[in-house]
């Protein structure tokens, strides 16, 4: 939302060069997270149980209150950051004599129906949690066709 109120939407519009750098920038950050699904998912295929306890700062997020790592995470991810600056941009008014009322309005309404959604998510990931323990290879096989499309969009993104 700062991001908004700051034009950032604007820079990315009025400067082609530095649109093109931030689109190459998210498709290497595509397919190096492919790259590492893939390469998890074949070990979880061959059962090796060591993929959990290799990356470091996904440990040391665990060992964080969940509601601190939560935020860390929301506050750091360039992809939500960059959906605000593009799809906000657009319900904001210059003219209108408060804007802030419009800021608080759009955030309780989006945390709202955040909240809402990620409780549900948590719900269904408990569910898929016990399924997949029980059933490890469909686990790595969907880690697998996950890494291939984070690597396909990748590619994509490039054209």
């Amino acid at each position: 939302m700062i991001g908004v109120a700051l034009g950032a939407a604007t820079l990315l519009n009025s400067s082609p060069s530095t649109f093109n750098f931030i689109r190459m920038l998210g498709a290497a950050y595509l397919a190096w997270m492919g790259y590492g699904f893939i390469r998890d998912g074949m070990r979880r295929w061959r059962g090796d149980q060591t993929v959990a306890t290799e990356n470091g700062g996904a440990h040391y997020l665990n060992t964080l209150h969940p509601l601190i790592a939560s935020l860390t995470l929301s506050l750091t991810n360039p992809k939500a950051i960059f959906f605000f600056v593009s799809f906000f941009a657009q319900f904001i008014q210059p003219g209108y004599a408060q804007p802030v009322h419009t800021f608080l309005y759009l955030a309780v309404v989006l945390q709202l129906v955040s909240m809402t959604y990620l409780a549900g998510l948590i719900f269904l990931g408990q569910y898929f949690l016990g399924f997949f323990k029980k059933h490890s290879r469909y686990a790595a096989i969907l880690w697998l066709v996950v890494g291939m499309l984070l690597v396909g969009f990748a590619a994509k993104l490039l054209l």
